[in-house]
């Protein structure tokens, strides 16, 4: 997912676009860019407007910004599906382990509690016109 998020956060400091990141709560779905993020959103609600790039790129040395990425909204969409595969495929094989040890019930609580909150870390972005 790391290259997914290098493309999204290239994608918000290009655009500007950060109003779509924020609408997301897209910090429950980063891991290895949650702190660039966190940057970009803090100066966002100081300044109101995304730093520059240079900026990032002096404050954290190890990013480097991805050449002809699309718009926020693309790239978020793909970080959200990335999430959503990854996070299935695991809550699946948990399921399953708890199944095998003939814990149904708990598979099942378990099932419902984690596709709720992975249907609300995944939800598909609206404009807000």
């Amino acid at each position: 997912m790391s290259n997914t998020e290098s493309k999204l956060i290239s994608a918000v400091l290009q655009d500007k676009q950060v109003h779509t990141l924020l609408q997301a709560n897209v910090e429950n779905i980063m891991s290895t860019h949650n702190d660039i993020w966190q940057f970009i959103r803090k100066y966002y609600e100081n300044n109101l407007t995304a730093p520059p790039v240079e900026l990032v790129v002096e404050k954290f040395r190890d990013f480097v910004p991805a050449d002809s990425v699309g718009a926020t909204k693309y790239h978020l969409e793909e970080l959200q599906h990335e999430y959503m595969n990854n996070s299935l495929k695991e809550l699946i094989k948990n399921a399953a382990a708890n199944v095998q040890a003939d814990q149904a019930t708990a598979a099942l609580e378990m099932l419902i509690s984690k596709t709720a909150e992975l249907k609300k870390n995944s939800s598909a972005i609206r404009d807000i016109d």
